[in-house]
């Protein structure tokens, strides 16, 4: 049974100057460096929505050099927020997807390996004011789908190559008045309804949809099917973005289904800065995380050889 994928972390794109992963990357001279003596091969690049593309082209340019990929998270607030997306001429979020689509195929041409392009679904959470906020949810999660539909039909207009997710979003707690589209293995794959896109599965996120919303902890096979990216991290204490140390998630379980699935695309280990400096040195944690996943996995690192889904021309 063959599991063939490539591990990478994720770090925001000023990582550099942002002050916990400075305090993470303490005395290390060169984190891009380190992370791919790991034996890493990508680098997943939290943006926020009004990124530039210079930024993403210098943070490109600095992985190369160490031969990292990349891989694109834009974080959509606002109007940017798939939940105020509409087909028209003018209108923000549908320009910020564009944006977000022709930003990725770029980097795919530059690094001659396809773009993940990781989105998330529609949320209320910051347009609570806005009238439309009070529709129904289903609203919402057909402006969604719509948003991915508009993507995927612009991408093949203009034959972009970009490999487009929707994420598994986080259940909100009792206490958030508000929702996020996608936080459910069902309602995650309506978002890409009538489409070939993706999943990003987000483990951290699926302990948290069985926590607070009854979800089975384990998928469907059609929702196996349409992984396409994973972000693998583990909970603890109820802090998500914790490594693999915590046990909570059932790792054994998820990495068997990817295996019988075939799955080959990127795992993204999506620790947070805070949960590393808790756990220890950078370079021991993420080690830890790596040598879970072999053992779990029962490969050998360094790790999982790039397959044809990820290579251009």
């Amino acid at each position: 049974m063959s599991f063939n994928s490539v591990l990478g972390a994720k770090l925001e794109a000023d990582f550099y100057c942002h002050p916990d992963w400075q305090k993470v990357f303490s005395g290390i001279e060169d984190p891009l460096q380190t992370i791919a003596d790991l034996g890493l091969k990508t680098v997943e690049f939290s943006l926020k929505a009004e990124f530039e593309e210079k930024e993403v082209l210098s943070l490109l340019d600095r992985c190369l050099k160490h031969d990292l990929k990349i891989n694109l998270h834009p974080y959509t607030k606002g109007e940017n927020n798939p939940a105020c997306f509409e087909d028209k001429k003018g209108n923000i979020a549908r320009e910020r997807g564009r944006c977000f689509l022709e930003i990725s195929h770029k980097v795919s041409r530059i690094q001659g390996r396809r773009t993940v392009l990781i989105l998330h679904g529609a949320s209320t959470a910051e347009i609570q004011e806005s009238p439309f906020s009070r529709k129904e949810r289903n609203y919402f999660l057909e402006r969604t789908n719509c948003f991915f539909k508009w993507l995927e039909r612009y991408a093949q207009r203009k034959n972009l190559e970009v490999l487009i997710v929707s994420e598994l979003q986080i259940a909100p707690s009792p206490e958030e008045h508000f929702f996020r589209i996608g936080d459910s293995y069902p309602e995650v794959l309506e978002t890409i309804r009538e489409t070939d896109l993706g999943i990003c599965w987000d483990t951290g996120h699926a302990y948290f949809s069985y926590l607070r919303k009854g979800v089975s902890l384990i998928p469907s096979a059609d929702f196996v099917k349409k992984v396409k990216h994973v972000h693998l991290h583990d909970v603890q204490r109820g802090e998500d973005h914790q490594p693999l140390s915590a046990g909570t998630i059932p790792l054994s379980g998820y990495l068997a289904l990817l295996k019988k699935f075939d799955f080959s695309g990127d795992i993204t280990l999506e620790i947070s800065p805070r949960a590393i400096a808790s756990a220890g040195r950078f370079e021991k944690v993420m080690q830890d995380c790596l040598k879970r996943v072999e053992e779990t996995a029962g490969v050998e690192l360094p790790i999982f050889k790039q397959k044809n889904p990820y290579v251009i021309g």
